[in-house]
């Protein structure tokens, strides 16, 4: 072999040294880093404190032939601590699901409470529809005034009542049933919502509704023409100027209910609770009002001839104005169905002139009635009808027309034996 030749491969096998060298620095670089990277996850996961604790052991052990106590104990404190750290961190990453899975439950309730209230719109909607929509009647032609032809102001009887037939009304498309069960499901609505019930202006005559909670609603100008509202919940209710003829509203509770200047003709209020109810200006001719609480309700210009307060308790009642004398009719009004009436004591008030003609010889019924605390006077209390169970107020003096209570007879005295 060649002197050439045997440098070549002594070049050759340099190169290759070189090379071998090169993979075992990279090697080496590579096992540190991994090291490295080891120490510093284990460093991580089991904490700075832990190492410590560890690496003091070590030194302990390497100085000392048998296990070094105190470092020993520490060694195992830290080990119990970071088990516990670690297990509340896998309580808290195996809770995650649970967490995602409640938030994700909430999302869906609150679609679900939207979809409800959408919903509810829309049936609350349906329902107002069916209790408002009306149609108005056509005016009729024939003669609106008995013995008289047909004229446009013409809406008096000969007998000086209201024609109510002559007067266009919005008559309710739906039926009665109907809208029964609509007014039920309507208040049921607006009281689940936390709200006021808004009926004003409603006709409602003629439905049968007892015992429905109407607590502080609106019934401002409402049509209950002969409705059965019997235990009906009304405290606190508007119902001025409602038209109330004919109601049945019989143990109903009216407490603090404003009542001003509606239609109380003929009502049945028997057993109802109207203390501190707001009455001024309005009509109770022949309302049925016995054995009703009273107490502290305002009458103040209220027409109560023809009433029936028998056995009321009218504690504290304000009566002032309140006419229960026979109306005068004095003269009538632009509008042709009112009429105005007053009394001496320079008092007014409109009502409708319909069976005003079976009133004009009524008279106030306060035959066991309470009426101490209030302020009626002696000639108010002249044009009543009562009796010796009218509890009367300090000041004032049993009418003469009034029955005497009756006088039991004088037991005879015992005979002595003799």
């Amino acid at each position: 072999m060649s002197e050439e030749r045997i440098a070549e491969l002594k070049a050759e096998n340099e190169g290759l040294r070189d090379r071998v060298e090169e993979l075992v620095a990279e090697r080496e670089m590579a096992k540190k880093a991994t090291s490295r990277v080891a120490a510093l996850g284990a460093y991580l996961f089991i904490g700075p404190r832990l190492v410590d604790t560890f690496r003091k052991w070590l030194e302990a052990k390497s100085f000392t032939n048998p296990l070094p106590a105190e470092e020993t104990a520490h060694l195992g404190a830290a080990i119990v601590r970071r088990i516990i750290r670690v297990g509340w961190i896998g309580l808290a990453v195996a809770s995650l699901p649970i967490v995602l899975l409640f938030w994700q439950n909430m999302l869906l309730q609150g679609q679900i409470k939207q979809q409800t209230v959408d919903t509810l719109i829309v049936r609350r909607a349906q329902l107002l529809a069916t209790i408002y929509e009306c149609e108005v009647e056509e005016e009729p032609s024939h003669a609106m005034v008995k013995g008289e032809e047909s004229t446009e102001e013409s809406e008096i009887t000969e007998d000086g009542v209201l024609d109510e037939e002559a007067k266009p009304r919005c008559v309710p498309t739906a039926s009665r049933r109907a809208r029964q069960e609509a007014v039920i499901a309507f208040v049921e609505i607006e009281r689940g919502r936390g709200v006021e019930t808004d009926l004003s202006g409603v006709d409602l005559s003629h439905l049968f509704l007892p015992r429905i909670n109407l607590e502080k609603a609106d019934l401002r100008e409402a049509n209950l023409q002969e409705a059965d509202l019997w235990e009906a919940n009304l405290q606190g209710a508007d119902l001025e100027a409602a038209n109330l003829k004919w109601t049945i509203l019989r143990d109903a509770d009216l407490q603090d209910a404003n009542l001003g200047r509606a239609n109380l003709q003929g009502v049945n209020l028997l057993w109802a609770n109207l203390a501190r109810a707001d009455l001024r200006g309005a009509f109770l001719g022949n309302a049925s009002v016995g054995e009703a609480n009273l107490q502290g309700a305002n009458f103040g210009g209220t027409f109560l001839l023809g009433a029936y307060l028998g056995k009321s308790n009218l504690q504290g009642a304000n009566l002032e104005k309140a006419y229960l004398k026979e109306p005068v009719l004095l003269q009538r009004e632009v509008a042709p169905s009112q009429w105005i009436i007053e009394n001496s004591s320079q008092w007014t008030m409109h009502l409708q002139a319909t069976g005003l003609e079976a009133l004009r010889h009524s008279v106030v019924d306060l035959r066991g009635a309470d009426l101490r605390g209030n302020n009626l006077s002696q000639s108010q209390l002249n044009g009543t009808h009562g009796d010796h169970t009218t509890i009367l107020p300090e000041g004032l003096e049993y009418p003469n027309h009034w029955p005497k209570a009756p006088t039991l007879p004088a037991h005879p005295e015992p005979r002595t034996p003799r």
